[in-house]
Parts: C-alpha cells; sequence; structure tokens
C-alpha cells in the first residue's frame, strides 16, 4: 500500500507542468490567433471559396450526368456548410497554434510576420503553396492511372477465373 501511494504522490509531484501545459492560457490562445491573422492563415478560411470550387467540381466528376441545377444545389449546400463550420474550424487551428508554440515562440513569430521579410513571406506563401502543390499533379496523375490499370487487371482475371454461367433452360419459362 505505501508503495501504491508513494507512486501516486511521485506522479503527482513529477507531472504538474504536463497538466498546466495541457492548459492553454488565454494569452496564448490571442497571440496563435494573432500569428494567424498576420500570416494570412485566417483570411485564408475567411475566403474558402477557391478550395470549396476544387473540392465540388472533384464530387461532381465522381456523378457522371449531374445536370447543372444538381451541381449549384451541391455548391450552395458546401457554402453553406463550410460558413457553419468556419468560426468552429478557425477556433481549432488558433488552440493547434497554441498547442504547438509557447508563448516565446508565438512572439517571436509576431515580430517575424510584422517585420519586412515576414510580410513578404506572408503575401508570397498562398502562391508558393499553390506551386508546391501544382508539383505533386504528375504524380497524381501517373499514381490514379497506375490503380486503374491495376484494377482493370484484377477486375479482367477474376472475370476470366469465373465459370462460365449456364444457359438458361427457356422451356421451362412461359
Amino acid at each position: 500500500m505505501r508503495i501504491l501511494a508513494a507512486t501516486a504522490l511521485a506522479f503527482l509531484v513529477a507531472f504538474p507542468a504536463a497538466r498546466a501545459e495541457d492548459q492553454i492560457s488565454p494569452e496564448r490562445t490571442a497571440l496563435a490567433k494573432e500569428v494567424m491573422e498576420l500570416n494570412g492563415s485566417a483570411a485564408a478560411y475567411s475566403d474558402y471559396s477557391k478550395n470549396l470550387d476544387r473540392m465540388v467540381d472533384q464530387l461532381v466528376q465522381s456523378m457522371p450526368g449531374a445536370d447543372d441545377t444538381t451541381v449549384a444545389d451541391i455548391k450552395k449546400i458546401a457554402v453553406e456548410e463550410f460558413n457553419a463550420y468556419r468560426l468552429t474550424l478557425v477556433d481549432g487551428i488558433v488552440k493547434v497554434y497554441a498547442k504547438h508554440f509557447t508563448e516565446k515562440d508565438l512572439k517571436a513569430l509576431i515580430a517575424f510576420y510584422k517585420s519586412d521579410a515576414g510580410k513578404h513571406f506572408a503575401a508570397e506563401i498562398p502562391a508558393v503553396s499553390q506551386e508546391c502543390m501544382d508539383l505533386s499533379t504528375p504524380f497524381m496523375t501517373r499514381f490514379l492511372d497506375r490503380i486503374r490499370q491495376y484494377i482493370a487487371a484484377k477486375i479482367a482475371a477474376e472475370a476470366a477465373k469465373a465459370p462460365p454461367e449456364a444457359p438458361k433452360d427457356k422451356s421451362k419459362t412461359k
């Protein structure tokens, strides 16, 4: 019993910093929010229409024959759902920033983003990110083509293994 009590006491004494770290201060949250405002990520979630359009376009591609009204309705639903969720999303991202960066880190990031280099970085990072994502397009195209070929070959192989269907006896049907 003494060992259990000693272990529990040692645990409580050894880990108060970890428990305190789980509690993110309002100051740290405010700093994280300021970093997001300065680096442009908060604004990116204010006008998410390009990303929603891309997402809807991908969804519509999987719906051959969808008419214009259906596509317009899907876009409307996407915008409504995103707008309903946007503040929750931004709040969650602020918490992620606050979780991963100390107050000292956040203050240094704020100083950076207020500098000329930081302002330039924040202004250019959307284009840089897009260009970096565009670099993956050839890979994704080749990857998806190989997957389609693989699936087609598997289907063909399975079809070749299947025993032929017996002809139906037409004399029994009336």
